[in-house]
Parts: structure tokens; sequence; C-alpha cells
């Protein structure tokens, strides 16, 4: 078993504020990644968005489904399945994805473009 964590650092201006945890997974014989991305100015319409507009594209589920926190899956025909955790903060418009685990034949970047693309098209609509 392993085990993995991903860390941001909080706070703002020029003085950095401690790290906090945002995801710890336990994992089993599939790898794991610790990449993360912070996607700014999401609200929570938008973050409402790209969890239905990414079901209906990708078939991706978040769960819990009303959750600010927890894991969205995305199974891919003929690829794999991509696990991502998630950390929406309301309040400050930010919301953290982090890789949890992915096949091998895509990358962290895909992972990262697609959802920000979602995130811009909820931004338009």
């Amino acid at each position: 078993m392993r085990i993995h964590a991903c860390w941001r650092r909080v706070g703002s201006g020029r003085m950095p504020g401690p790290i906090r945890l945002l995801a710890l997974e336990h994992t089993t014989g599939t790898t794991a990644m610790t990449d993360c991305r912070t996607f700014n100015g999401v609200s929570e319409a938008i973050f409402s968005c790209v969890k239905k507009k990414s079901f209906e594209e990708h078939g991706t589920v978040y769960e819990p489904a009303n959750a600010n926190q927890g894991k969205a899956t995305t199974k891919v025909p003929v690829v794999g399945t991509v696990v991502v955790s998630f950390s929406f903060d309301p309040t400050a418009g930010t919301i953290v994805y982090c890789i949890i685990s992915k096949p091998w034949i895509v990358s962290a970047s895909q992972v990262f473009d697609g959802i920000g693309d979602t995130i811009n098209s909820c931004r338009k609509s």
C-alpha cells in the first residue's frame, strides 16, 4: 500500500502561509500521482456547471455529489480511469484538483487542460 499526499501553501501577499494538506489517498496496485493544479475565479455556479458538464461530456462522477471536497472519477473508454481529488473553496473562489491516478498514456497536462477547458466553458455560459 502506498500513501500519497497533495500539499498547498496557503496565504496571500508576500508572506507565504502554512502548508495545508489537500488530499491524502491510499492506493494499491496503481500508479499514483500527486500533481495538483489550482484554478482561480471559480464561483459556486461555475463549479456546479463544471460538475454537470463533465458528467454529460465525459461521464465524470463527483463524490460526494454536493460536497466541496472529494473525488472525481472519469472512465475513459479503452484508455482507463482518471481519478482526481478536488477541494473547492467558495470564499476564495478557488478549486484545487490533484491527480490520484491515471493511465500512463494520459499526461497530467491533458487532465488539467481538460479541466481548465471545462471551467472556461462554464465561465462563458
